[in-house]
């Protein structure tokens, strides 16, 4: 027989996970952070590091069977709207998120030890970082909308104050003050759909919401609207088309801020769509307004990183598309699935950021040479893609997924058949420094990926599936023709990106050269309501446009693009 403190051994590590974090950053700012910057270094980097301890002992006292849940603090909220509870969720999303932004988190604290060394402003960026990642981890841990409502808005804020950390970039602030204005929309999207789901279903935590929603045949127009509402915050919030400028343009921000925006902040809206599954996936129409959006986002983010000139840019956009493709993920009910994205590409984003500047070496060198093709783009890639689906349900049937079992499960076979495609039309088309064609290791790998793509999908379904049981589509003639549109859409830009460096000499491929590398031009309304007017002699400078003495800071330690 357990006793009940050490039953509740897993919700007190996820409980005290944050508290150095937020302790560093709000003492700091009684005492300046600036006036000592190596102590804020010292004590960022040891709270970050006692989160990551902490969320291991958690993971660890959970599978030993230790996870009762209970309130630790509630206070009565008037108007039907609950209460304000201190009440960890004690999950595997809650310990699966934890883990990974503990070590996101404690990865970044440490480059930027090194990258501000020197730098004026070195405290106080250390101070904002601690209460970012704090506020981070009490919304990915709690079970209450409203604190869960308090920690996604001072996250926010507090983020805000690290992207401005060079106040002289213009482009730089230009991001900020967009990041800004759409996540106060999605604050107050979000507030409203929680006021709204509060008072119709009578319950204030995430893991009350399944057992409100049961043996509802419809919904309400209250919890309607909710759910659009819910559908304007993760947009909003996730940097979705057309409202995806300002994850481009912060760019400007220091390295370190990139990674954690990057490889975790950029997440929250995805994560509020997990935590609201049970609501969002009725049949409210927003899911198929979901999809379109996520597919236009990832056409849009794929095409313009395909000419990004700058290897940032180029992340960036990449962040845009992946971003969409959880969104799609989520939309089409595979939850397991897009808790696996969220974690494969953090990792890999995070990495990618913080070795940006090693990245540019390669380039240096000699290209590999290039192979004579076979039978030209078309049959290359058609021979490819075949190749592709074969193992995809080779390796599928292996894992024992039957992929014809539900449509959104073949799209994702679909998918990752073209994903397969495009890794072996570099095996076809390269050949090594020593000469020999690089098709028989790529096949190797490209078999590997299959693989381990299928083994770590039925390892998240067996974990998540409690908590986060797919939700599949409903098999309606208008269901079925947007998973043919998206499968197409899928193919598209496969076949573009085959074909459209053989064609780039063509005037009318330049000019759309240049409307792509401008994102087609889907935030310069925004730019232009949040640039403001600089007097100057005969008028006001036109909003948008950078004068030399508007130009970043020639001395400034940030040196990427």
């Amino acid at each position: 027989m357990i006793s009940s403190p050490t039953a509740l051994a897993a919700s007190a590590f996820l409980l005290i996970l944050p508290w150095p974090l937020l302790a560093t950053g709000i003492l700091s700012a009684i005492g300046g952070a600036d006036r000592h910057p190596r102590l804020m270094k010292t004590a960022t980097t040891a709270s970050a590091a006692f989160a990551m301890v902490s969320a291991l002992l958690a993971l660890a006292t959970y599978i030993l069977g230790f996870s009762r849940t209970i309130t630790w603090l509630s206070l009565p909220l008037p108007a039907g709207l609950g209460a304000f509870e201190i009440r960890v969720g004690v999950n595997p999303l809650s310990l699966a998120m934890s883990l990974l932004v503990a070590f996101v988190g404690l990865a970044v604290v440490r480059f930027s030890e090194r990258y501000l060394d020197g730098e004026p402003g070195a405290g106080r960026f250390m101070q904002f970082m601690s209460l970012t990642l704090g506020f981070f981890f009490t919304m990915v841990v709690v079970d209450n909308i409203w604190a869960f409502f308090l920690s996604w808005v001072a996250k926010g804020l507090c983020l805000h104050r690290l992207l401005v950390f060079y106040p002289d970039r213009p482009k730089a602030r230009l991001a900020a003050r967009k990041k800004f204005f759409l996540h106060r929309m999605a604050d107050l999207a979000l507030l409203g759909a929680f006021v709204l789901v509060s008072r119709t279903l009578s319950t204030d935590r995430f893991s009350g919401l399944a057992a409100a929603l049961s043996g509802r045949t419809e919904l309400s127009p209250s919890l309607w609207l909710a759910a659009g509402l819910l559908f304007l915050a993760v947009v909003a919030k996730s940097a979705q088309f057309p409202l995806q400028g300002w994850l481009i343009q912060v760019m400007e921000a220091p390295t370190p801020v990139s990674a954690l925006m990057h490889a975790g902040l950029i997440y929250s809206g995805t994560f509020l769509y997990l935590r609201m599954a049970p609501l969002v996936s009725l049949p409210t129409g927003f899911r198929d307004l979901l999809i379109a959006n996520a597919m236009a986002t990832i056409v849009v983010s794929a095409l313009a990183m395909m000419i990004a000139s700058d290897i940032k840019g180029a992340l960036a956009w990449s962040t845009c598309a992946q971003m969409g493709f959880m969104l799609l993920e989520c939309a089409l009910g595979l939850y397991s699935v897009a808790v696996m994205h969220i974690i494969a590409h953090s990792l890999y984003k995070a990495h990618a950021f913080l070795s940006s500047g090693s990245v540019v070496e390669p380039f240096r060198g000699p290209e590999l040479s290039i192979a004579p093709k076979l039978g030209g783009p078309p049959g290359r890639m058609f021979l490819a893609l075949a190749t592709g689906i074969l193992l995809t349900l080779l390796s599928g049937g292996l894992m024992g997924l039957d992929l014809g079992r539900e449509p959104a499960l073949l799209l994702l076979g679909m998918i990752l058949s073209v994903a397969l495609a495009r890794l072996l039309l570099s095996g076809l088309s390269a050949r090594g420094r020593s000469g020999f064609p690089l098709l028989l290791p790529t096949a190797g790998l490209v078999a590997a990926v299959s693989l381990a793509t299928f083994a770590l999908h039925r390892l998240f379904e067996l974990g998540l599936g409690p908590v986060l049981p797919s939700a599949p589509l409903p098999q309606t003639p208008l269901q079925m023709t947007i998973l043919v549109l998206v499968a197409a859409l899928f193919l598209g830009l496969l076949w573009i990106e085959e074909t459209l460096p053989l064609s780039g000499d063509r005037p009318i491929l330049r000019r759309l050269y240049v409307h792509l590398g401008a994102g087609l031009y889907t935030d310069a309304l925004l730019d232009r309501l949040l640039t403001p007017r600089r007097p100057r002699k005969g008028g006001y400078s036109s909003p948008g446009r950078l004068r030399l003495a508007d130009s970043p800071n020639p001395h400034s330690r940030e040196v990427l693009p």
